[in-house]
């Protein structure tokens, strides 16, 4: 019989049919953290989550480290303190630490010769005269020698003193790179796919004395790391992910996503700001002593404070549990980036965040933020999902993608200043792990859905492919490739470009521009010079051919105006495209470094050649200029080929173009490729062949693809669903 007044059964739920005993012994199967989460649901939740036995077999049951006790055990339980491992296995690793908690492991750099050579003596011996640059706050790169570096940390007093960060030691001395290798537990660097010029940077030397360091942050890009000491000892605090540390204070830029963190120094936290914590709000904490290293997961908040002169290496990486998140930090938009780093702080003040006064929150600003986390998720029109219902921070991909700008565009957003790569490197990047590492294609899948919009595209490409009869694409043929400006698709003997760059105006333009180019050249494809009444439809049209006309036509019958078709920019679903035939063979990027002198000279006086022509080209349409005009304009300044007539020029000119080699000698050809308006070792297409008279040798100098393009199908806009 239920008692008037019991708060039980409102307060339990379901779990109201089970006796205390049982909810108890549910409890205890629990993480810690979980159960200082569960206290918050109810008033008897509270009750039966506070029990001192329930944190005393918590407490003991944790994995195993030095016990401290902080005068209960539940602040015992929850007192932060790294965990310390010694001879820990690669599954254990993956399992319980890899992006999800700080360790401290020892033993890992106990065959290295660094662990013998790096201290200040022994690296001055062969290092002196070298430079290497210095961590200031000033903006300018600045670098001293290390025997002046290690001068100064003789005799400096400097309050917050400058340390040697360097992430280029391995160009400056390269047999630095020998003497350490890349832990057993870190096996993976989806970057190394970059060549080291493109990738960002990831390895950093470490030399600073006492009361140096490095002040709160959050890595780059949302890439895990490992440090690794080799001399001195040093001081480590750590918060998990959105936890922002007293403080400190972080601005996200609502334009282009830039984060900028305002810090006091190391020192200077350690001072200021860690005594007026209470013991539940006190960081992970943790002494690196020499041999050690430390693993930091994707998305936490570390500072480091030198207790003595100290030498270190560390990396940062990629790999399969933190990609998702390197993927998600360079994609556009803002608010995502500040939950990242803020956590729920991020939704206040239109992203503009920064920390509260009191670290524990009063239930009047908690009742706040439940209403902006409920209003988030229903703007996002997402289903009732159980992080977005409750008021806990989750580190999930699948939480902090919700908060992700779905009107910005990858292709028409503005690019992060602290994103640790461009856009067009972003695109090279996934593209070399699709191709050079099938087995996780999946993977890179989701991450490029979240970075590039990958799924919209596709989508868009597939049903292009469908209307024009064109077989779907192959696996490898799905995800768009180069690091131009609009996805472009090559799909079996075609290429599929769509034009999105700069939203719907800009690419209709785009469109255009390269059709009235195909109308210069007087190789229009047959499907327009057949099939085309724009012109009489509309007279005035500056270019007659183009999508941009027939749209203005359309929307010009539906009574619409001008303004009204392009004032969705770049969120229009609709776009237009071309498709065009492919072009044979690798690109110059690929094949720069197998190719002989002599054939990259044939290169250069090829491409020298059909710059020329293009030079001369008039850039006016030939069908609104007469010939007269046209040779008019030569005289005036334009080089003419022949006698100077139009007929002469467009002969001479040979474009789109092949180059052959036959027989020793160079021959120019028409050929289809695709289109581009620059010359880059990107758009520069070689195609080997087996030459008959040496029996097997290939040479590298054959097929150009530049410029101009065969145009196949153009047909009609693609709307997305």
């Amino acid at each position: 019989m239920e008692v008037a007044g019991d708060r039980r059964p409102d307060a339990l739920g379901d779990f109201n049919v089970l006796s205390d005993e049982i909810v108890c012994s549910i409890l205890a199967l629990l993480s810690p953290r979980d159960v200082a989460r569960l206290a918050c649901a109810s008033s008897v939740m509270y009750i039966l989550c506070n029990e001192e036995p329930l944190w005393m077999n918590l407490c003991l049951n944790k994995e195993n480290r030095e016990l401290q006790y902080k005068g209960s055990w539940k602040r015992t339980t929850l007192h932060g303190k790294c965990g310390k491992k010694t001879d820990i296995s690669l599954e254990e690793f993956l399992q319980q630490y890899d992006a999800q908690k700080p360790v401290l492991v020892s033993g890992l750099a106990d065959t290295w010769l660094a662990k013998e050579t790096w201290t200040p003596e022994q690296l001055l011996i062969k290092y002196k005269d070298l430079p290497f640059r210095i961590s200031q706050r000033s903006a300018n790169k600045i670098a001293m020698k290390l025997e002046d570096y290690v001068s100064y940390m003789q005799e400096q007093h400097d309050e917050d003193p400058l340390y040697i960060f360097d992430d280029k030691f391995g160009e400056v001395a390269p047999d630095l790179l020998k003497d350490y290798s890349v832990p057993h537990l870190f096996p993976d660097d989806y970057f190394d796919v970059l060549d080291s010029d493109q990738r960002p940077p990831f390895r950093w030397l470490i030399i600073g004395p006492e009361r140096s360091g490095a002040s709160w942050h959050v890595d780059p890009a949302l890439t895990s790391a490992w440090n690794t000491l080799l001399c001195g000892r040093k001081r480590w605090a750590l918060y998990p992910p959105g936890r922002v540390p007293l403080g400190v204070t972080v601005h996200v830029n609502d334009e282009d996503g830039d984060v900028d963190i305002e810090t006091p120094s190391s020192l200077q936290w350690w001072l200021d700001f860690y005594p007026l914590l209470a013991d539940e709000d006190k960081p992970i904490e943790c002494t690196q002593l020499p041999g050690e290293t430390i693993y930091v997961p994707t998305g936490w908040w570390h500072c480091v404070l030198n207790l003595e002169t100290t030498i270190a290496v560390t990396q940062n990486y990629v790999n399969s549990k933190n990609f998702e998140f390197v993927c998600l930090d360079m994609a556009p938009g803002y608010q995502h980036k500040g939950v990242c780093r803020a956590g729920l702080l991020a939704l206040e003040e239109n992203g503009k965040i920064f920390m509260e006064d009191d670290l524990s929150s009063s239930e009047l600003t908690r009742k706040k933020k439940k209403v902006k986390i409920d209003e988030h998720m229903n703007d996002l029109n997402c289903e009732s999902n159980k992080n977005g219902s409750d008021l806990e921070f989750s580190y999930e991909i699948s939480f902090l993608k919700m908060f992700l700008d779905k009107s910005r565009d990858h292709y028409n957003s503005l690019w992060s200043t602290s994103n640790c790569i461009g856009q067009r490197e972003l695109r090279d990047w996934l593209w070399k792990l699709w191709i050079g590492k099938p087995g996780l294609r999946d993977l890179i899948w989701k991450g490029a859905c979240i970075a590039l919009n990958t799924n919209k595209w596709s989508k868009c490409m597939e049903e292009l492919c469908f209307f024009h009869n064109i077989s779907l694409p192959a696996d490898e043929e799905k995800f768009p490739v180069g690091t131009g400006s609009n996805p472009v698709y090559l799909v079996h003997d075609n290429v599929v470009k769509i034009f999105v760059e700069d939203g719907l105006q800009a690419s209709l333009h785009a469109l255009g521009t390269e059709l009235e180019f195909y109308s210069i050249m007087q190789r229009l494809p047959d499907v327009i010079t057949k099939h085309s009444t724009i012109d009489d439809i509309i007279p005035n049209s500056d270019y007659p051919f183009g999508i941009w006309s027939k749209k203005l036509f359309e929307y010009k019958k539906a009574g619409m105006s001008l303004e009204e078709l392009v004032s969705s920019g770049g969120q229009s679903n609709i776009w237009p495209y071309i498709v065009t035939k492919r072009c044979k063979g690798k690109i110059f990027a690929e094949l720069r470094d197998v190719l002989s002198l002599e054939e990259v000279s044939d290169l250069a006086s090829f491409l020298g050649k059909q710059l020329h022509d293009l030079h001369v080209l008039p850039v006016t349409p030939l069908n609104d200029m007469s010939s007269q005009h046209l040779e008019k304009k030569l005289e005036m300044g334009h080089e003419a080929h022949g006698n100077g007539t139009v007929d002469n020029l467009m002969k001479d000119i040979n474009l789109p173009a092949e180059l052959k080699k036959e027989n020793g000698k160079l021959e120019v050809h028409n050929c289809c490729s695709w289109v581009h308006t620059d010359i880059m070792d990107d758009n520069i297409h070689l195609e080997q062949v087996k030459e008959s008279s040496n029996g097997g040798r290939y040479h590298g100098v054959l097929a150009i693809s530049m410029i101009s393009a065969t145009c196949l199908l153009v047909r009609k806009l693609v709307t997305l669903q």
